[in-house]
């Protein structure tokens, strides 16, 4: 499965650029399937390859914190910047950690925090967005503190 989507050199400009981060903040600040959906729609990313595995892979993170049953709640989303060690080896990438409450679960899980990240990759060249997608092995924030 592809992590990546590789955009047209000329697809992003400076400014596109910066409301497409802007729009993906956002995004990460509630952590639903649905607002990075409309992030994709919104830049109209569908017709490049690798569009629906990353959004796939992007969903399944997302898709796995939050149960109904469960009664889950976002308490905070927080972000660090870290480094690739896998595919693309010290690629600078940004880790979103959120943390929820299961509420409906019974005491003492209902007050346990969970806490769940993903990591994202921004290649920007001369102020563009040129490739976006998830990384799977980084850094945690503990290790970066010995660069």
């Amino acid at each position: 499965m592809s992590t990546t989507i590789k955009l047209n050199p000329d697809y992003f400009t400076e400014e596109k650029t910066q409301e497409f981060l802007k729009d993906h903040e956002l995004a990460c600040k509630t952590m639903e399937v649905d607002d990075f959906a409309h992030l994709f729609l919104k830049y109209d990313l569908s017709h490049i390859d690798d569009y629906n595995e990353v959004l796939t892979a992007i969903g399944e993170t997302m898709m796995d914190w939050k149960k109904e049953f469960r009664g889950t709640e976002l308490q905070e989303v927080t972000s660090f910047d870290s480094n690739c060690i896998f595919c693309t080896i010290g690629k600078k990438v940004k880790v979103y950690r959120w943390s929820c409450l299961h509420t409906k679960a019974s005491a003492p899980n209902n007050e346990l925090l969970v806490y769940n990240q993903i990591a994202f990759m921004f290649d920007i060249k001369d102020g563009c967005l040129k490739n976006y997608g998830t990384c799977n092995a980084y850094l945690k924030e503990s290790e970066e503190e010995y660069d």
